[in-house]
């Protein structure tokens, strides 16, 4: 499945559109000029991971076509390490065979592999600083804390919005095993490790820009997540129907609905104006994130209670890749001769299938394991990422690197359901 969807998507050219292009000409600059930059001047525009795993790519296989092979092979190895995370869940190798079946069907991700975008290889680094992490705490080895540091640290430098989930993780540690000595030596080995691979990045950046960040994006993105404050409160309602159920029944149910308008509304415009000033990029996202952050604390209750559910239902809208099924039949121009009620049964069995899976992960998440230390670490990892892009800004696609702990726990919790409807077999005929 992952090689058939990757060779369509690449040999449509999607690589060269959007993000990928941009990581795609700073990986051409790192190995011509052996700079991270962009149109001639010094960067910090990206997260630099993917970049410098795209040029080595480059450097060994000499064109788009080894990235397309390596990240194929990554999302295979991905399924292994939902095998290997669940088996270290539930010791059961029954549940793993089934998690790592359900993540190597997983069509959305699996058409990543064909695109320059960081979704695999981070998906991969992440799962496996998680799948070390358990590790280190079953086994006790300094050796694999500092492997769990390494991959924690590639993660962070790839996707720098899981820069304080180390901390999250090592505070769960202390409620777990804080008395225990090889704990606290073990994760002092994963924060040198981390810390070896982050701060001079990051020291770099505040060299160069005076920021002392992993990447500039962050201006951008507050802005943005501070648009959803313009929403007036009338519109609310149509905004929910439409990250609940999809635009088309909010156009149904509201006689229209443009979500660029009114989600986004001057977004574009106000950047562009900024744009305007001759702005470094530094100063750029700086003055981008002040705009951003003058809303947010100007009224933070209203933030609280709109924004992050807004972005939660928007990343967990099930996604095809690169379309988010929010959109779907929301242009009536598009497939006139379908029925509209056609149309809204397959918005509505899609988001079924979506719901019984998240139904059956929380089932997971609550049923009672042997081995609650790990799915303590593994429920923070998934709340702490859900909850900071939620907080700030959730597309579809942002869920893909976790989406596979969902799928860990929706095959726990499968498991789980047919064991009661077999104890309740088994009760009515006794």
């Amino acid at each position: 499945m992952s090689t058939a969807s990757s060779f369509h998507h690449w040999s449509h050219g999607l690589k060269e559109s959007g993000d990928a292009l941009e990581y795609h000409d700073l990986a051409i600059n790192l190995l011509t000029t052996h700079r991270f930059e962009e149109h001639g001047e010094l960067s910090a525009s990206r997260d630099p991971g993917y970049v410098f795993f795209l040029a080595s790519l480059y450097a060994v296989g000499g064109s788009s076509v080894s990235v397309l092979v390596i990240q194929i092979i990554m999302f295979a190895l991905i399924a292994l390490l939902v095998f290997s995370i669940a088996r270290e869940l539930t010791g059961s190798g029954k549940i793993a065979s089934f998690a790592g079946f359900l993540s190597a069907i997983f069509y959305p991700l699996a058409g990543y592999a064909g695109v320059q975008q960081t979704e695999i290889f981070f998906t991969l680094v992440f799962l496996t600083s998680i799948f070390l992490l358990l590790k280190a705490h079953r086994d006790h080895s300094w050796v694999t804390f500092a492997l769990c540091g390494i991959a924690f640290g590639v993660a962070i430098l790839t996707r720098s919005i899981i820069l304080f989930l180390p901390l999250v993780l090592f505070a769960c540690g202390v409620f777990i095993y804080r008395k225990e000595r090889w704990f606290w030596r073990g994760w002092v080995i994963c924060a040198c490790c981390v810390i070896a691979f982050v701060f001079p990045w990051m020291f770099r950046n505040k060299l160069l820009f005076n920021e002392f960040v992993v990447s500039e994006k962050a201006g951008t993105t507050i802005f943005f997540a501070s648009q959803r404050l313009l929403i007036p409160d009338k519109k609310l309602p149509q905004v929910f129907v439409a990250n609940t159920l999809g635009d088309f029944f909010a156009r149904k149910i509201f006689g229209s609905y443009d979500r660029q308008a009114v989600e986004e509304g001057d977004y574009g415009v106000t950047l562009e104006a900024l744009g305007k000033q001759g702005l470094s990029g530094t100063e750029f996202s700086r003055r981008a994130g002040e705009l951003g952050l003058q809303r947010i604390l100007a009224d933070p209750i209203r933030y609280a209670f709109v924004v992050p559910p807004i972005e939660f239902l928007k990343m967990h809208t099930p996604i095809f890749p690169y379309e988010s099924i929010q959109g779907l039949f929301s242009d009536p121009a598009r497939y006139p001769s379908v029925p509209d009620g056609l149309k809204g049964a397959v918005i509505l069995a899609i988001r079924a299938l979506y719901a019984l899976i998240y139904f059956c992960a929380l089932w997971g998440m609550v049923t009672r394991l042997p081995r609650w230390q790990n799915k303590f670490f593994l429920l923070a990892a998934l709340g702490y990422y859900v909850a900071v892009y939620a907080i700030l800004h959730g597309v579809p696609r942002y869920l893909l690197p976790v989406f596979p702990l969902y799928l860990v726990f929706l095959a726990v919790g499968y498991q789980a359901y047919r064991q009661w409807r077999t104890s309740r077999l088994n009760a009515h005929t006794l």
